[in-house]
């Protein structure tokens, strides 16, 4: 009888002591929560940890969503109060969706129009949803870059942090095209010359317009931009079909749009910006968004160029 109650004592501190633990975990990623999140294998889970680690934040007053194409701008490179919601593999039209599920919705949105291809993935959205997802965001221990692992390994070795001082860098260099970029930008045309089927671009784009007229219902002001391209794509079947879905769904007298001047950009295949250019090309941006909304709180960034 003895060893039984010895035994139930032993289990009931056991269990006491891993909640206190858990607790404290909470309390100490809360309180320092990851300046840059570890990258993930799996590339769903890096939506997860994105869309997780914005959800349970302060909101910040901009949101940029897209695709592999806001993706590939290094962290540094977005404002202070920005947060980059861009999804490799994924659509503007999910990441949309999720601004969407945000209790506190951004003051302005971004949106990239570009990757018309890929559509909505209703199950990512559904499964955010979940109790366990919501669970996650009222508690930030559960979020997969807040796992014990995951964390210590950013905190001490720090690989992110410093993959993104190592982009600091580059923001301020000279930008050329390289010969291996070249090539990257032939097979990147090869593969826009045979376009898609025209009903997916055309359906996609009524999907993300819906995103989009709901995100503006909720208050936020929401800008589409149609990420400026190698010039070697624009007569492409490809870029084609975009420009048709875009002028259907998103009207110019409509939608508000910004349009950047590309002349002195590079790209590292003719769609994604070398370092030099995803730089300027934020910052043109920000300068646009300044002078629409003089109210707003000034779009500060990490890197400035001389």
């Amino acid at each position: 009888m003895r060893s039984f109650i010895s035994n139930s004592r032993y289990t009931i501190i056991t269990i006491v002591v891993a909640v206190i633990s858990f607790f404290a975990y909470n309390a100490i990623v809360t309180a320092f929560p990851l300046k840059y999140l570890p990258m993930f294998s799996n590339a769903k889970l890096d939506w997860v940890a994105k869309y997780q680690a914005l959800a349970s934040a302060k909101s910040p007053k901009i949101v940029f969503a897209g695709s592999s194409l806001t993706n590939a701008i290094p962290a540094p490179y977005f404002p202070t109060n920005g947060y980059s919601l861009g999804f490799s593999g994924g659509s503007s039209a999910t990441t949309v969706a999720l601004t969407n599920l945000l209790e506190t919705k951004p003051d302005i949105a971004i949106v990239e129009v570009k990757v018309l291809h890929r559509g909505l993935d209703q199950k990512f959205i559904d499964d955010r949803q979940s109790f366990k997802d919501r669970l996650a965001i009222k508690v930030p221990a559960l979020q997969p870059h807040n796992r014990p692992l995951s964390y210590l390994t950013e905190a001490v070795a720090g690989e992110a942090k410093a993959r993104a001082n190592n982009f600091t860098r580059f923001a301020c260099g000279r930008a050329k095209d390289l010969p291996e970029w070249q090539k990257n930008r032939l097979k990147t045309v090869e593969g826009w010359k045979k376009g898609k089927p025209d009903n997916i671009m055309l359906h996609n784009a009524r999907k993300l317009k819906r995103e989009i007229d709901t995100l503006e219902a909720a208050g936020t002001k929401v800008y589409l931009i149609d990420y400026p391209v190698h010039p070697d794509l624009h007569n492409t079947a490809y870029a084609k079909q975009t420009a048709i879905a875009q002028n259907e769904a998103f009207p110019k007298t409509e939608y508000r749009w910004i349009n950047i001047n590309a002349d002195d950009f590079f790209w590292y295949d003719g769609l994604h910006f070398e370092p030099a250019s995803a730089h300027k090309f934020m910052k043109r941006i920000a300068e646009i968004i300044a002078q629409d909304n003089p109210d707003i709180e000034p779009l500060d960034f990490k890197i400035n160029c001389g």
